[in-house]
């Protein structure tokens, strides 16, 4: 009788746990099917997931030390945020320069013409150069011996008086240095996220006439830049979870040690935003360092991620 009785418990058990375990199954297919089953192209780009490296913990002084509130905007937030596209009236990326240019000043900005396209895949174009008159006095200084214009003035009245008619965005060079407000000692660049301007500036990236390895490493840090800020320009915000072009800096030498590259998160927000493949953004930006002469890290990592997507390369 006991052995009876025991063997009904057991199956008794074996019906709850079949029972839950059906629950749990349900459950999972319920919450499977919610998710969104993005394309090929955004797919490919998590293919290169192996190839993201995490970001490591923030250090004083660094960029993200204090910015505790910054929040990770992953591909489906990105999604959902309706970012700002191109479309077929609004759909060339324009570049002005403001003020003058030396010879390698102008080198770097036709190089950055040709790298945004490919880094973007857009058309890009320019714009005949803004004189430094149209800024007004007061929105110029000199900080630490050092002449400086008001980029947020360049942003908000100067730029929209030239963009063009069918610009998705347009953005300024300059050779002269930057700051956003009288709290700032310098800025890098700025962009307006869904506003389509940005200008950066090439005075603080070591650029000299003379030596050709620094024109290569203030090329090198004017693309980085330059892509960086575009990139805000289709409504990426920076990224805080991957070592990634789309990191916040605080200084030359944190962004020196940024990669040029994205994290396969945001290059699959590029790809969504374009509605272009990730083959095609990398075959692209792999061309362009091959051309200039990037340095090894930079052509190491397009290659690999190609080769991670099966593309055979040379």
């Amino acid at each position: 009788m006991e052995v009876g009785r025991n063997s009904v418990i057991i199956k008794k058990r074996m019906a709850r746990l079949l029972l839950l375990f059906c629950f749990v199954l349900g459950l999972w297919a319920c919450e499977s099917a919610q998710v969104p089953e993005y394309p090929q192209h955004l797919a490919d780009c998590y293919r290169l997931h192996e190839l993201t490296r995490k970001k490591t913990p923030a250090q004083p002084g660094d960029w993200l030390y204090n910015k505790p509130e910054e929040m990770h905007q992953s591909l489906k937030a990105y999604i959902a945020s309706g970012p700002l596209k191109a479309d077929s009236i609004r759909k060339k990326l324009y570049l002005v320069k403001i003020g003058t240019f030396d010879s390698q000043s102008q080198k770097i900005f036709e190089q950055a013409l040709a790298y945004l396209s490919a880094y973007f895949q857009i058309t890009a174009d320019t714009i005949p150069g803004i004189s430094e008159q149209q800024i007004p006095e007061q929105y110029k200084r000199v900080n630490q011996g050092q002449k400086q214009w008001k980029s947020i003035y360049i942003l908000d009245s100067l730029l929209p008086r030239y963009r063009p008619g069918d610009a998705f965005a347009l953005i300024a060079f300059t050779a002269t240095d930057l700051y956003p407000d009288e709290a700032w000692n310098f800025v890098f660049g700025q962009a307006k996220l869904h506003a389509g301007l940005g200008v950066w500036s090439l005075a603080r990236l070591g650029l000299t006439s003379a030596d050709r390895g620094a024109y290569q490493l203030a090329l090198q840090r004017a693309l980085k830049i330059a892509s960086h800020e575009t990139g805000h320009m289709f409504s990426i915000t920076h990224c805080v979870k991957n070592e990634c072009n789309m990191n916040g800096s605080n200084s030359m030498p944190e962004s020196d040690a940024q990669p040029e590259w994205l994290c396969w998160e945001c290059l699959a927000k590029i790809c969504y935003n374009r509605d272009v493949t990730p083959q095609a953004h990398l075959r692209s930006l792999l061309a362009f360092h091959q051309r200039i002469g990037a340095d090894t890290a930079t052509i190491r990592y397009y290659k690999t991620a190609l080769r991670q997507l099966q593309i055979p390369v040379r």
